[in-house]
């Protein structure tokens, strides 16, 4: 076909199928792009959780989840430090779909100075839901008009209108809305999810009704805990997107305001086991360095479970040792 022929061609029949110039949006190179954005993120957490994220923290159900993100939105309310991470003080608005202010008041009771912690004064059924189009935009007039910058979402069956999350993409599409808000918005949402109890396999299987709705978080965050005589030792396994968004966290709580950071890692592997946690709080609290054997009498189990609980925290980076003579000596680390 020559050039000729194409030349002589009236084309403007074809016009109506052409998209408009308007609709095409202008298109960045990689360093304009990269300009928009901030090389450090504005912080509500030192180092853990930035502006204009989505998190997703799971547990299983009576597990302390509530207890223990009521303390970090506390710390948030009142410029305090969140495990041992300083913060950066703003409005906090905590959004309880399913506790009554009679149970709110019981955790709340264990704190001072929480005028900067914001919950709607309506009933429960009032408030948003949060995958549709109407809820968003109330959520939003809210975040303007306190000037909210961290928002929690407790639980999230409660704040949908979606019956089943066990598909991919309906698990997605119920919290995509929540996601794109916090981005544009630049604010952070915690949403409060739990586990199935009766569901096989890692935890993130077991993830009610589909780990998918992890997927869509920046971050998530799977806390699992255990009862001891003294208190509740928690582990707080993250993955996200960022270099702040992985590790894992050993932390121990005597009751429901007092949470302490025993060891925190950069590692993706798996959650501390509970005799692993017995051993770094025996090593925070106790201040000094023990051997495998002193650490087996302490906490009455045997040589061989303490001597390989103790490498793999040292593996971790968690704890670290020094050679004395024959015997190694370990010391919490890795804070």
């Amino acid at each position: 076909m020559s050039q000729d022929f194409l030349n002589n061609i009236d084309f403007s029949g074809f016009s109506a199928f052409a998209p408009h110039a308007s609709a095409v949006p202008p298109f960045l190179g990689t360093a304009a792009y990269l300009s928009k954005g901030s090389e450090e993120p504005e912080w509500l957490v030192k180092d853990w959780l930035p502006k204009g994220r989505l998190i997703v923290l799971s547990g299983d159900s009576k597990s302390g989840k509530t207890a223990l993100v009521t303390n970090l939105a506390a710390a948030v309310a009142t410029g305090s430090s969140f495990l041992g991470l300083s913060t950066n003080c703003h409005p906090v608005l905590w959004l309880a779909y399913e506790e009554s202010p009679d149970e709110r008041r019981e955790i709340l009771g264990c704190y001072a100075d929480l005028a900067l912690l914001l919950h709607p004064e309506i009933e429960q059924g009032e408030l948003p839901l949060l995958d549709t189009a109407q809820g968003i935009a109330q959520l939003e007039s809210w975040i303007t008009e306190t000037g909210a910058a961290l928002i929690i979402v407790d639980p999230l069956y409660s704040a949908i209108i979606t019956d089943s999350l066990a598909h991919g993409k309906q698990a997605r599409d119920a919290l995509t809305p929540l996601k794109r808000m916090c981005c544009r918005l630049n604010v952070s949402a915690l949403v409060i999810h739990h586990l199935n109890k009766n569901q096989l396999g890692t935890a993130r299987d077991r993830v009610a009704d589909s780990h998918q709705i992890l997927a869509t978080a920046s971050m998530d965050v799977l806390m699992m805990a255990n009862e001891e005589a003294e208190g509740r030792d928690i582990t707080l396994h993250m993955k996200g997107r960022g270099r702040y968004a992985n590790g894992t966290w050993a932390i121990h709580s005597r009751h429901e305001s007092d949470f302490s950071i025993i060891s925190r890692s950069n590692s993706k592997k798996n959650c501390f086991a509970p005799q692993e946690q017995r051993i770094l709080r025996l090593l925070v609290t106790g201040g000094s360095s023990l051997t495998s054997s002193q650490v087996a009498a302490a906490l009455a189990i045997s040589p061989a479970a303490a001597s390989n609980a103790l490498k793999r925290l040292h593996d971790l980076g968690s704890i670290t040792r020094h050679a004395s003579g024959r015997q190694f000596f370990y010391r919490a680390g890795g804070l």
